[in-house]
């Protein structure tokens, strides 16, 4: 059985990080920017784990202009690695505060 690399209840039977109440089934989170902290862990613009002047090489990496479903994908099956910055961070989770 597959779970949610975030919640972690299975897929087909009890996750609905997909699901927004202010959204429709099946529309993406509109993501344009995606942080992604030496810890892994992909971040938002504005997140409050972050400042933005604090946003630089080599700590941080980020993905500019992502794709809009990237976003839920990210996970360890489906890591993002960062395209600007530190090209070497990768994540593979995402900050559950920016996953509202």
């Amino acid at each position: 059985m597959r779970r949610c690399d975030f919640c972690e209840l299975p897929l087909d039977g009890g996750c609905a990080c997909a699901l927004r109440t202010d959204r429709r089934r099946g529309e993406a989170t509109p993501v344009s920017e995606i942080h992604i902290h030496s810890s892994g862990k992909a971040h938002l613009p504005g997140c409050q784990h972050q400042y933005p002047s604090g946003v630089s090489a080599p700590k941080w990496g980020w993905v500019l202009d992502a794709d809009p479903s990237v976003w839920r994908r990210i996970s360890e099956g489906s890591p993002l690695r960062a395209t600007h910055g530190n090209t070497d961070r990768i994540a593979t989770s995402r900050c559950k505060d920016c996953d509202v």
